[in-house]
């Protein structure tokens, strides 16, 4: 009568290549730091334009329109359910004139985050009816480059930190898990050499 072994799990396959744990073990995680990177590359931007335009000059500018933009995003639950999520985000177009030169710009904020609810972003938008003069700040150096509300909005640290948190993880994980796999692949390769002389399935009693 065969005993049960201590340790019931299996090893992990001796036919694991080294292309499996490549892509399981660094290109799936790091899949995760590269969307990280570009959102914290965005955020940095956002951040960057919005200390420089504490420093702009300011202009008056004519919204010409304005709306809200609806956007829907699908994604997977832990249980494999999809779900779909819905953000609104105003949008205004506006016209103003620096030393006889007219320039049109479409900024509300550098990072400006998006409404959850739309009651929210109509709220926002009652700011910027269509004709409503307003102001503007613009860069002398380059005035067709303009934003309404000048400075960085807070909530994109939030985002930095999260992206920064989340790169580090997968940069961790990368090689944790390409260990862990080179592990198990050892041990699998051990336990085949063990019963090779016996003619055992090395896995039969797992089974």
């Amino acid at each position: 009568m065969n005993k049960t072994p201590n340790n019931p799990r299996p090893p992990i396959s001796p036919g694991c290549s080294k292309a499996f744990i490549f892509i399981v073990g660094r290109l799936f995680p790091l899949s995760f730091g590269l969307g990280s990177l570009i959102f914290l590359g965005f955020g940095l931007w956002a951040i960057n334009k919005g200390m420089q335009s504490e420093n702009w000059d300011k202009g008056t500018a004519t919204v010409t329109s304005s709306e809200i933009e609806k956007t829907e995003s699908r994604s997977k639950d832990a249980q494999g359910f999809t779900r779909t999520s819905t953000s609104y985000s105003v949008r205004v177009q506006y016209a103003y004139t620096v030393e006889g030169s007219s320039y049109e710009g479409n900024t509300v904020g550098f990072g400006t985050m998006s409404h959850n609810e739309r009651s929210d972003a109509q709220e926002e938008l009652k700011s910027y009816p269509k004709g409503k003069t307003i102001d503007v700040y613009y860069d002398p150096e380059h005035p067709s480059d303009s934003v309404l509300k000048k400075g960085v909005f807070w909530p994109m640290y939030i985002v930095i930190a999260i992206m920064v948190i989340i790169l580090i993880g997968s940069i961790w994980a990368s090689f944790a898990l390409t260990k862990y796999l080179k592990k198990r692949t050892a041990e699998a390769m051990s336990l085949v050499q063990e019963k090779a002389d016996d003619h055992e399935h090395p896995f039969s009693k797992y089974s």
